[in-house]
């Protein structure tokens, strides 16, 4: 409940699995997502993304986001920082994912 997530300050992929087991022993578990897949919460999707970040170097200023839905997978790449600045990440990216076949 409440309390559970207060007390041991959840992220939110921890407070969202929990407010879905809740649901589902409570009998309450939403039948219409309005035609939108719901995002997949799971502790592989965190390790996955924390993964490609300390692909990136683990800086600061890159930040890796990445959701999951029956539908898609969405990887959202943050170079923060200017275009000269982040330039040379950006290619190093690009060829890293081109050397794998992308």
């Amino acid at each position: 409940d409440l309390k559970v997530v207060l007390r041991e300050t959840s992220s939110v992929r921890k407070t969202e699995e929990l407010v879905r087991k809740m649901r589902k022993i409570e009998g309450n578990e939403p039948n219409s997502t309005n035609g939108v897949a719901p995002f997949i919460v799971d502790e592989s999707i965190d390790r996955a993304r924390d993964e490609l970040h300390r692909a990136l170097g683990s800086r600061e200023s890159v930040k890796v986001r990445l959701t999951r839905s029956r539908a898609q997978t969405k990887i959202m790449i943050i170079l923060r920082g200017s275009v000269d600045d982040t330039e040379d990440q950006l290619r190093g990216i690009i060829k890293g994912l081109d050397n794998q076949g992308f």
